[in-house]
Order: structure tokens, then sequence, then C-alpha cells
């Protein structure tokens, strides 16, 4: 919040009295070059306008005489934003602090006017949903996961009662919100947050897959895949290989039923089951696993058919194996057998820097006690 976006409000700055004040004592501390740019990428700009907005909130609620204006005010900025940017969502330009207040907290200010969920979705447009998605795709590439956040709570607030009153061609869109919604709160580290979020996404997606709706799968393997990764942030194992299992299961049917172009996404998923298997020492299921990723790529590299997508996922699945430390290495070399171990070492030049065994895997231990 701004000193221009009050007079641009009608708030007369001498009812505000200390409050301006304040708000440009904040300014002068912390403002930098573009300090308000709200995606800004570098760190020590982050959250300044968040900062600066939170603080200003907070004055103005202690205060009984400017609460009582409150009502008012959310009418007023509501209807700013609504005739700078209905029918125009989509051209909200993120670098511009302003109108991404707008996007961010319409919907807020509007609620707080009285207006109900269904309301507020006719307010904002059709073009409304679509623009939160972009600009929150964005945020997430720059670890902004506060305004991820803030955006996907204002389309699941307008999508979820419009679902709920059968509006069921919408369900998917809101299990792909719930799912961005996890994917910030697993960012800001509220993993219990997150798995609710992928609870939800998957309680949605979950029985359109079964009813026969197959382009959602990938959708449902993926929140599926994404719940497995912050219950093993939790060591919550065996729960995390259940999802890692039932994601897996989801794209290795799509791929027999003929839709290969989901290869990628299995193989890469296979090499997060591994990286489980191995802080867990489960060699044997590790070793299952790589024998199950390489008889599914295989038949593309004789029939030279590797995609650019499934090329980039096999050079990473590789890297991550050639990786593994050196006792790591003995123990999948182990459950995996001399001769599969030697035909990886031959046809993909995995582990050709060193001959590893496991008394050599024990000498190295040891020395790094």
């Amino acid at each position: 919040m701004t000193s221009l976006q009050l007079h641009r409000w009608g708030v007369s700055t001498d009812s505000l009295r200390f409050a301006v004040v304040d708000l440009r004592d904040f300014l002068h501390v912390h403002r930098g070059p573009r300090w308000h740019e709200a995606l800004s990428d570098k760190a020590d700009e982050e959250a300044r306008y968040e900062l600066a907005h939170e603080a200003f909130s907070r004055y103005v609620q202690a205060d009984a005489d400017l609460a009582s204006g409150l009502l008012g005010m959310h009418a007023t900025i509501a209807s700013r934003a609504l005739v700078d940017h209905a029918g125009r969502w989509e051209q909200v330009d993120a670098e511009d602090a302003e109108d991404l207040y707008d996007i961010r907290h319409v919907a807020a200010h509007l609620q707080a006017m009285g207006r109900e969920a269904g309301e507020i979705g006719q307010d904002l447009g059709p073009d409304y949903i679509a623009a939160c998605i972009a600009l929150s795709t964005l945020a997430y590439g720059r670890s902004r996961y506060r305004a991820v956040l803030d955006l996907m709570e204002n389309v699941i607030g307008i999508l979820r009662p419009l679902v709920e009153a059968g509006r069921t061609e919408l369900a998917n869109d809101l299990a792909a919100a719930l799912m961005n919604k996890g994917n910030a709160q697993q960012g800001l580290g509220e993993l219990r947050a997150a798995i609710q979020s992928y609870d939800e996404a998957i309680g949605i997606l979950r029985p359109l897959v079964e009813a026969g709706r197959t382009e959602l799968a990938n959708d449902l393997a993926a929140a599926l895949m994404n719940k497995g990764n912050v219950l093993a942030q939790e060591d919550r194992w065996q729960e995390a290989i259940d999802c890692y299992d039932k994601g897996i299961a989801l794209w290795q049917a799509q791929i027999e039923a003929g839709r290969t172009h989901f290869l990628p996404m299995l193989l890469k998923a296979r090499g997060i089951r591994i990286d489980l298997f191995r802080r867990l020492s489960y060699w044997d299921a590790a070793a299952e696993e790589v024998m199950e990723a390489i008889a599914g790529i295989v038949p593309h590299l004789e029939s030279d058919t590797l995609s650019e997508g499934l090329a980039r996922e096999f050079g990473a699945f590789l890297y991550r194996l050639q990786a593994l430390a050196p006792a790591e290495r003995a123990g999948l070399s182990a459950a995996l057998g001399p001769e599969l171990t030697q035909w990886l070492r031959a046809r993909f030049g995995l582990w050709s820097d060193e001959n590893v065994t496991e008394a050599e895997a024990a000498d190295g231990s040891e020395q790094d006690d």
C-alpha cells in the first residue's frame, strides 16, 4: 500500500494521522530500487511490499475511528480495482505493485463488503481466474509462495461453491488450484496444510479418473507424488511409499494403454522413489525400481524414438544413480547382481570412474566416520 494508492482511493491523509508518517518512516528505512516490486527476484527485497501492507493494516485495525470506516473503504478499493481491471485481468502487470495489490486482494475487499462467493466470481469476471493462475505460475517460479497462496485462495474461493452447487465441469480446475495451493504451502514449510490441500485435490480427482476421465490421471498421479514428497519430509516413510506406488501405477497404466507421452513423468517418479529407498537402505526395492525403469526406456533407445523430454529425464535418472556414494553403490550393485551391474556400466557408463566392491565401500564409510 502506498500514499499514491491512498490518494486514488480518496482517503484523506489527515484522517490517518500518524499512520502515514509511520508508513513514510517504514519506506525511508526499507525502500531500495524498485522496493515495491512484489515479485522481485532479489532476496533483500523479499516481501517488503507485503510487510508495509500488513503493518499499515494492523495500524488501521487498532484505531477504533479508522476501523469504523473500513467497510466504506473496502467498497471504494474494490470498486476502483474493478473499474481498472474488470475484463482485463490478464493485462495486470506483475511488476506493478498497485496492479498486483488489486489482483491479490480485490476478492478480500469484496468479501469484507459482504459479497457472497458466487457474487464475487460474477463481479470479477471469467478472466480473473485465468489471470490468477498465470500470475501464480510466475510467482512460484520466483519462490514467492505467499503470493501464490493468496492467488490460489481467491480461485478456490470462487470455484468451490460453484462445484458444490453442481458445476462439475469445474471440478478439475478446483483440483488444480488446490494442488498449486499445496505446492505453495510446501514451499512455505506448512507441511500439514499442504497435505490437506493435496488430499482435497486427490479426493476430487480420484472419482473423476475412476469414472473414465483418463485425461486427469496425470493430475491425480502428480497430486499423489506431491503428497508423498511432503510425507517423506515428515519421515512418514510408508505413507510416502504408498503415495508413490499409487502415482506410479497410474502413469504405468496410462503408458500401457498407449499414452507413451507419460514416460518422462513415470521415469521422474521412479527416480524419486529410488531416492526414498536409498535413504532407507531398501536396496532390493531400489534395484527392482532400476530394472523397471531401464526396461521401460531400452525399447526407445533401440528404436531411436527417445523424445527430448524423455531423454532429459533419463539423463537425470542416470545422474541420480551415478551420484550414489560408494557404500550406496555397493548396496545397489549387490541387489542388482554382478551381471546386470556390469551391463549398466558397459551400456550407460555408470560408475565407470571406480570399481566399487563391498570391502572398498566399507573402508570408505569407516573413513567418513
